[in-house]
């Protein structure tokens, strides 16, 4: 009974994890989209009507951070990160497993610290009511944005180093 209970909750966070991180792609991908329709614009309205977007690069630059920021779940849960391959394949199957579980682990406690610190940086931009150059909007929460996916990313690592024949997202 307990086993089907743990299963179910397992796979009910599964999903919701698998959720948060499509999700955040989709994030990722309107921030390219809004990236390159906004340089295009800009361009455009420079050339025709010689008249530059106000502010094109302080939302170019917001747009760049959250698609980086956004895209590292997916590409963690895909693990399609670098891997020091040369190094593992001369290690045993026990030796692969230790291994992937202390880099793994080192890599969810950077993430962890980069979102912390992400959180710490949010509250101090508001604080200061830090704003973009030219537009003057408050940006306070995009280091919140930033926390929230490197907190996602460490939950994408963590499911790593429990299952770590699982895949939690197929290609």
């Amino acid at each position: 009974m307990a086993d089907a209970a743990n299963h179910s909750l397992r796979m009910i966070y599964k999903r919701f994890l698998r959720a948060l991180v499509i999700g955040l792609v989709f994030l990722s991908a309107a921030g390219i989209v809004g990236m390159m329709g906004l340089t295009t614009y800009d361009v455009v309205s420079r050339t025709l009507f010689k008249s530059p977007v106000r502010g094109a690069n302080d939302l170019v630059s917001v747009f760049a951070a959250i698609t980086l920021a956004a895209s590292l779940p997916y590409t963690t849960s895909l693990k399609g990160h670098v891997a020091i391959e040369f190094l593992f394949l001369k290690l045993s199957r026990r030796g692969r497993r230790i291994g992937n579980v202390l880099v793994h682990s080192v890599i969810a406690v950077l993430f962890a610290l980069f979102a912390w610190q992400s959180i710490i940086y949010g509250n101090a931009m508001f604080l200061k009511n830090q704003s973009m150059v030219t537009l003057r909007w408050p940006l306070f929460w995009v280091p919140y944005i930033i926390a929230l996916c490197c907190a996602a990313t460490v939950l994408v690592v963590l499911e790593h180093i429990a299952y770590p024949d699982e895949e939690l997202i197929k290609p």
